[in-house]
């Protein structure tokens, strides 16, 4: 493959093949304590990598000892009883690196902890953690308050040798000096039992086990999710073995997930010191949460923005967008959000074409639709915006301080290059536009200089930076609660500023595939909401791609119809649009349970769209099922992303209903499915409470008076509807043939559906639900 020479390509190249110092920690030299933090003055031993042609004729590393050494300071700080901070530098400070990744709100409450020092090794133990380090050749121990193994550092993987030494392919913990450039690297290394598997890294097309793979992070346009580039890398990840590892840089990462040695993995990064966070569960749903004190929790998106966003690229005039929304009505497709994309020259001024943008905005509100606009920060040579920029010295810059490039990239590292441009967006906010489009951000040149980051750290937060630059405004203009853009670019923390969707994908089944995939990986990485383009953005998709792409994509925590052709359902024939709307309004009608399911997946810091390793961790099937998602608490749902319309689907543990047949199957197996067209597989939860409404045209705030409640009976059922500072709990038994619901609601009626089950006696009453039982 032909890649443009940039950083993370340069880098890779040296880290594989390029002349390297190593200076890795050999022994323990002093010891130093703080209230909640353990530092280490550490040797570490120069080495040159250099390779040697065995008798074999096979070319082997080695890491030759030069007889010099430098010190290398370790701080290990203890965050609480599950957390720690590891540092590794030639000079350090044990606070917290407040990275622009890490929250506002970040707990670093402490733990307490005590430290045993014997001859050769240090114990530490702190809350559910107990560490040991060995003094004399460096390595961390890390198990579980129960003493169970977690993980270890790995040792020099050696593979025989020569004269001048043993061979290794793995470098253990160390920094790493390009001898041609002086430039710095930093490493460590941990071990990979035989069972493990790893998630996370960001929105990556791939297989959803991370292990044999090798992941450099660095944002690109990637133009789908298809290949090992990403819009979305995120430089963490989840072990089944009970811990995670978030690393708390923005400068380029790499993560050798047991590609080139199979019994250890390998984090690097392009700066001369590591810093990362080690987080113990040891259940992934206890991970997670953590991992969010550190990088930030989402806001709960407007309730608006979970019905149906409308969109092309693109709509050419007012007189189209108003006709695309009375259209939308007259059919009776519920639809609440429609975008616009090319409506301005890249100048932010509204073409010709639409005249009274404040009156077409306010016509779509009175018919209830919001109006997303896009834009981009990249601004052109020649446009007013880009010579006002220019002069007030907010673009990126060269070495002559001039600006950098054919292109002005706005300097979000600058406050004031910030308040200007949420000024500009403010405008369009202001007329009463309600989310901005925050396309790209994946282009900030690091051979460019700006106001207040590195050239290696600013390519990968720009995104971040961006992103929350526009929520914030979004926000600071609709109120507190209504924040929200559309972004299509992100790093660590940009979870923090809902929501995302999955970029420029093509319109095949293939890439439907690998947008599934992409979405599951960045739920595992540690974002909420998350969408993608119906029916694929590039090309023309056909009515069977359309319709199986529009069942998946009706099912994820937001729903937007977009491409380069038109998307609304009426230009793929009859019996697409009658599926299509039957899709639909079934979303429309779930509203009560998605809207709920939103606001505990924030609480609860999972994704709405979740793998099954995140719910059956303790399923050894699952770990590699990626075509196949919980959507919240009690719906699986199975896509069809071919063409056969037919597939295998695994059931995990309990009894699942078919939602269509209502056939019950018992789990913990495989089972064949044959689907036509106007069939997506669904399976109900055994016990599930399932809130229903009437279907409406487009979101209303507030619970309707009327709700049905679908029932699939166990012995006891808890469930809750929330909306707003409403907060409803529902109690469920059912026992001998007699089914009782309780609801702690006075004001609203109730109708009750059973399915799967016929009891003789269904009893319906108010009251009081205890909360714990």
């Amino acid at each position: 493959m032909l890649l443009k020479k940039n950083l993370i390509n340069d880098w890779i190249d040296f880290l594989d093949n390029g002349d390297m110092a190593a200076y890795i920690i050999k022994e323990v030299k002093s010891i130093e304590t703080g209230k909640d933090y353990l530092e280490l003055t550490c040797r570490a031993e120069e080495t040159i990598r250099k390779c040697w042609d065995n008798y074999y004729n096979t070319s082997l590393p080695q890491l030759i000892a030069t007889g010099d050494s430098k010190e290398i300071q370790v701080i290990i700080r203890f965050i609480n009883s599950r957390v720690f901070n590891f540092k590794m530098g030639f000079s350090i400070a044990p606070e917290i690196n407040k990275t622009p990744m890490i929250s506002d709100d970040f707990a670093c409450d402490g733990a307490e902890w005590n430290l045993r020092e014997e001859e050769n090794s240090l114990t530490v133990t702190a809350g559910e953690l107990k560490l040991v380090i060995n003094r004399a050749c460096f390595g961390l121990t890390v198990y579980g308050s129960d003493g169970k193994l977690i993980t270890r550092h790995a040792p020099y993987d050696l593979t025989g040798g020569n004269d001048d030494g043993p061979s290794c392919d793995t470098i253990p913990t160390a920094i790493l000096k390009n001898i041609d450039t002086g430039k710095f690297s930093a490493c460590d290394s941990f071990i990979i039992d035989y069972d493990e598997h790893f998630y996370g890294f960001g929105e990556r097309g791939s297989k959803l086990d991370a292990k044999g793979l090798d992941i450099p992070l660095w944002v690109y346009d990637c133009v789908g999710n298809h290949t090992p580039r990403s819009y979305k890398g995120i430089p963490f990840f989840m072990s089944s073995k009970g811990y995670g590892i978030y690393v708390n840089t923005a400068a380029p990462t790499r993560f050798n997930m047991g590609e080139w040695s199979f019994i250890s993995y390998t984090m690097y990064a392009l700066t001369n010191s590591l810093d990362y966070f080690f987080i113990y569960g040891p259940e992934f749903k206890d991970i997670l949460p953590e991992y969010m004190n550190i990088t930030g929790i989402p806001q709960l998106p407007p309730k608006w923005s979970f019905g149906l966003w409308m969109s092309k690229c693109t709509y050419n005039s007012q007189d189209e967008v108003l006709k695309i929304a009375g259209k939308l009505r007259a059919n009776k497709i519920p639809c609440d959000v429609i975008n616009i994309d090319l409506w301005h020259n890249y100048d932010f001024i509204f073409k010709k074409e639409f005249p009274d943008p404040a009156g077409m905005v306010e016509r779509l509100d009175a018919d209830g639709f919001k109006l997303s606009l896009w834009q981009h920060p990249y601004l052109i040579k020649g446009t007013k915006i880009y010579e006002e920029a220019e002069k007030k010295g907010l673009l990126s810059k060269n070495t002559e301080n001039k600006t950098f490039g054919d292109i002005g990239i706005v300097d979000f590292t600058n406050p004031e290059a910030v308040t200007w441009y949420k000024n500009v967006i403010r405008k369009l906010l202001d007329i009463g536009v309600a989310v901005i489009k925050v396309d790209f951000g994946e282009a900030a040149d690091e051979n460019a200089l700006y106001y207040g980051i590195s050239q290696d750290e600013i390519h990968n937060i720009y995104p971040l930076l961006y992103n929350k630059a526009l929520f914030e405004i979004t926000e600071e203009v609709r109120g507190k609660g209504n924040g929200i853009i559309w972004a299509r670019s992100a790093y660590a923390g940009s979870q923090r500023y809902p929501l995302h969707w999955s970029g420029d994908t093509t319109a095949n089944f293939p890439q439907l595939q690998t947008v599934l995939r992409a979405g599951l990986q960045l739920g595992l990485s540690g974002f909420v909401f998350w969408s993608h383009d119906i029916g694929g953005f590039l090309y023309q998709p056909t009515p069977e791609l359309y319709i199986r792409w529009a069942q998946f994509g009706l099912f994820c925590s937001h729903s937007r119809c977009h491409g380069t052709t038109p998307r609304e359902p009426w230009n793929f024939g009859e019996e697409i649009f009658r599926i299509f709307k039957k899709y639909n309004e079934l979303r429309y009608s779930m509203l009560p349970y998605i809207y709920t399911q939103a606001r505990k997946c924030v609480d609860s810091c999972m994704p709405m769209v979740r793998a099954l390793v995140l719910d059956y961790q303790n399923d050894n099937t699952v770990y590699t099922i990626d075509d196949e998602y919980m959507f919240g608490e009690s719906i699986l749902i199975a896509p069809i992303l071919n063409e056969r319309n037919t597939r295998s689907i695994y059931l995990p543990e309990g009894n699942w209903y078919d939602f269509w047949t209502q056939e019950c199957y018992s789990g913990n197996r495989w089972i064949r499915y044959e689907a036509s067209l106007d069939i997506m597989p669904m399976f109900m939860k055994k016990g599930s409470i399932i809130p229903f409404q009437n279907v409406t045209q487009h979101v209303k705030d507030g619970l309707p008076e009327h709700l049905k409640l679908l029932v699939w009976p166990d012995s006891l059922m808890k469930t809750q509807i929330i909306e707003k500072d409403i907060i409803i709990n529902i109690r469920g038994e059912y026992e001998e043939g007699r089914l009782l619901i309780t609801v702690d609601d006075t004001s609203r009626n109730y109708d009750i559906q059973v399915i799967g089950e016929d009891p003789s006696d269904v009893i319906f009453k108010r009251g009081d639900i205890p909360q714990q039982e």
